[in-house]
């Protein structure tokens, strides 16, 4: 993890991802959880609000499949987002992401199968 970076979850529901990034990330790293439904951001916030985590947690709800300014990114994870996105949007998305990468970033997706076709 470069210092000054964030790390994104995309597709955050309830926050469990975010919480496990939590223990790994450095201090100088922010986290950023984005979902597109105002319930499971609150659940989230909730949630995340109960634990004793030691390091702030900034959550959005926007559409993953518009413009998201994505950049100084250590990380990135998508996990079981990308069959939510229309099938002709799925590489568009991936690559937005991708985009706003440090140089040593990674994006890490899991889908369910059959995903992409």
């Amino acid at each position: 993890m470069q210092p000054q970076t964030k790390a994104y979850d995309i597709g955050c529901p309830t926050g469990t991802t975010l919480k496990q990034m939590s223990k790994l990330m450095p201090e100088n790293v922010s986290l950023v959880g984005i979902d597109d439904s105002e319930e499971m951001i609150v659940k989230c916030r909730e949630k995340l609000d109960s634990l004793t985590l030691g390091i702030e947690i900034e959550l959005n709800m926007v559409d993953i499949t518009k413009d998201v300014p994505v950049q100084q990114v250590s990380v990135v994870t998508m996990v079981l987002v990308l069959q939510f996105a229309r099938p002709i949007n799925r590489l568009e998305v991936v690559k937005r992401y991708s985009m706003g990468l440090s140089k040593t970033g990674r994006l890490s997706s899991s889908k369910k199968s059959g995903c992409w076709k």
